[in-house]
């Protein structure tokens, strides 16, 4: 294979499509999702995770021809909800800190924004996903981004919505 030249982003072909499709995944995410600019490293994340899951290569002389990058590097396909970026969810919260105001006997889960998977070294998803809670996202100020929390129990809704994106849930 041909070797690029310095100081020549086109003559790097490959690597300058695949930054290209990175920058424009990412960006659909943050249009559909409404979320800001500032979550841009976790939408970046969220696309690179789901084109892993779900991406068929269709090569015909590669030896992972109709598997997943995924499926190919670990031999199985994820167990994961595939929800998109910024899709409202519900999540079973983990620790005092956020359970604080919650009923004993009232509902377990949050109101949540998805924003993505948890990534072990390796590419190994570590059955956790990530997301912001609904409540906490409403009393950050918008110039400011709200706390990721890691949760192993999240609950894809039956209709797909977008809070942020549809005006429903504003920060401050």
């Amino acid at each position: 294979h041909g070797a690029s030249t310095p100081g020549k982003p086109e003559t790097n072909g490959k690597a300058e499509q695949i930054v290209r499709s990175v920058k424009k995944g990412t960006t659909c995410n943050l249009l559909q999702s409404g979320l800001e600019y500032g979550y841009w490293p976790h939408a970046m994340r969220h696309f690179a995770s789901m084109h892993n899951f779900t991406y068929v290569i269709s090569e015909l002389n590669n030896r992972f021809n109709t598997r997943t990058p995924y499926h190919a590097k670990f031999g199985t396909n994820v167990q994961a909800h595939l929800i998109p970026f910024g899709a409202r969810c519900e999540w079973l919260p983990h620790g005092k800190n956020i359970k604080q105001g919650m009923k004993k006997f009232g509902k377990k889960t949050r109101d949540g924004i998805f924003v993505g998977y948890k990534i072990n070294m390796g590419m190994g998803w570590s059955k956790q996903y990530l997301v912001i809670d609904a409540e906490k996202f409403k009393n950050t100020p918008a110039n400011r981004k709200a706390h990721v929390y890691a949760t192993q129990e999240i609950y894809k809704l039956q209709e797909l919505t977008f809070p942020v994106k549809e005006g429903l849930w504003n920060p401050l």
